[in-house]
């Protein structure tokens, strides 16, 4: 790959799919902290250094289960003191 540098950066061409290049367009314009080569940039560094943090489909999973635990945890607690005053009403009838 041939190395064009403009000023302490280095120019680098790259095939992307087509929708995502649409998605990139629409930071065109956004600055040198924000824009289209600023997100190229910082996604690569991201993957690079394994610190990409996780989708937000992932972070509204892990939430929903988080939930779901509470829920069944609820619901044990309360099958333990239905049971327990069913117990209770058993052992009144005696």
């Amino acid at each position: 790959m041939a190395k064009h540098r403009a000023g302490d950066r280095r120019i680098v061409s790259i095939s992307i799919p087509e929708d995502l290049a649409i998605k990139l367009d629409r930071r065109v314009g956004k600055g040198r902290s924000k824009g289209r080569s600023a997100t190229i940039s910082r996604l690569i560094e991201q993957g690079l250094e394994g610190n990409a943090s996780p989708p937000i489909s992932v972070l509204i999973l892990s939430a929903l289960l988080m939930s779901l635990k509470m829920h069944i945890m609820a619901l044990r607690q309360l099958d333990r003191l239905s049971t327990s005053i069913l117990v209770r009403i058993l052992c009144r009838d005696r």
